[in-house]
């Protein structure tokens, strides 16, 4: 190294040498310093699609539908089924709500054309299970009653689904013999063919 370059790098660690004489020699320890509150402009966090928080449109699972309110519901006369032994009036239920389930009877009252209910003896046949009712979908009941020669004329019939505690009614042209009627549980069976009717 030339004499000239060695006496320009001393002069150079001198230099920093006085600046490490000016320095604090026992600075503060560091502190760490509040995280900056998010900007209200800041854009929210991802949604994690592994959630296991299901998505706000994702029907609830069958069996754990709220119970069906009569106000959404509406019941009429879909098909007649008869053979030697009985005559079978299925009655459809649709509703205009969301998805809810069903269980059960219905309680029946017939009314004759002079809007009178009917003395019947009724009897209810079946077993019941819980079904989800929605507007893409129908559920039934069906009334039964013996087919005989002693007939009468049933202009009206009176439903209160189970679950429910506003009556419901139906127009229809069944006939009801022997003052016997059975009542199927509501159930998915027949309905779609009969909410073509």
């Amino acid at each position: 190294m030339r004499p000239t370059s060695l006496a320009l790098v001393l002069a150079a660690l001198a230099a920093l040498s006085a600046c490490s004489a000016d320095a604090d020699p026992d600075p503060a320890p560091a502190r760490s310093l509040p995280s900056a509150s998010p900007s209200p402009n800041a854009l929210p966090e991802p949604v994690d699609p592994l959630s296991p928080m299901p998505a706000v449109e994702s029907p609830a699972p069958t069996g754990s539908q709220p119970a069906c309110a009569a106000a959404g519901l509406t019941v009429t006369d879909a098909d007649l089924l008869a053979d030697e032994q009985q005559l079978q009036e299925v009655f459809a239920i649709r509703t205009t709500g969301g998805p809810c389930a069903l269980r059960g009877w219905p309680a029946v009252t017939l009314l004759g054309p002079d809007g009178a209910p009917l003395t019947v003896t009724t009897r209810q046949v079946g077993r019941a299970t819980t079904l989800t009712l929605s507007r893409d979908s129908s559920l039934s009941f069906v009334l039964s009653t013996p087919r005989t020669q002693t007939c009468q004329d049933v202009s009206t019939v009176a439903v209160r689904l189970p679950g429910t505690s506003r009556t419901l009614r139906a127009a229809t042209t069944m006939q009801v013999c022997d003052r016997a009627l059975t009542v199927s549980p509501v159930q998915r069976s027949q309905d779609d063919e009969g909410a073509e009717h």
